[in-house]
């Protein structure tokens, strides 16, 4: 069998690498300019914690920075009236980034019952499902016959 290739991982690329996804860049367009392959820096990533808790606090900071972004696109008066769409373009695209990064916090905020912070969901029997739907027609039936007598 070959030798294994040196690795290209030192010191020095992964502190580039963290200050490239600080600014907001990703990882894959960082990998193309270093000619690694993004698969090599995500099993970097796996195989080493440390490297992936700083990627993690990167992408953070990265989200941050974002949000300054959105604000300052927003904030930023414009005398052409082209502008306006290509600002919502602008504006979009990284609330798009920050959900696809961080859904549980840049998401809409969805619910189900049964979730830890809400009350356990109702099951109902079928039984207990028919016995509402008629409880709710004699309700309708009653309104029906009440709105009638008042006209």
């Amino acid at each position: 069998m070959g030798k294994p290739r040196p690795t290209k991982r030192t010191d020095a690329l992964i502190d580039r690498l963290i200050e490239w996804i600080e600014s907001g860049k990703t990882l894959r367009t960082f990998a193309k300019s270093e000619g690694i392959n993004a698969s090599t820096i995500y099993d970097w990533r796996d195989e080493d914690p440390a490297l992936a808790q700083r990627l993690a606090r990167a992408r953070e900071r990265a989200a941050e920075s974002l949000e300054d972004e959105i604000l300052e696109i927003c904030d930023t008066s414009s005398r052409h009236p082209d502008d306006v769409q290509h600002r919502k373009l602008q504006v979009w695209g990284r609330e798009k980034r920050l959900v696809w990064n961080n859904p549980a916090r840049y998401g809409n905020k969805t619910q189900i019952g049964g979730a830890a912070d809400l009350p356990p969901v109702n099951i109902m029997t079928d039984e207990q499902r028919l016995a509402r739907i008629n409880e709710m027609m004699e309700a309708a039936k009653l309104r029906r016959s009440l709105s009638e007598k008042e006209t």
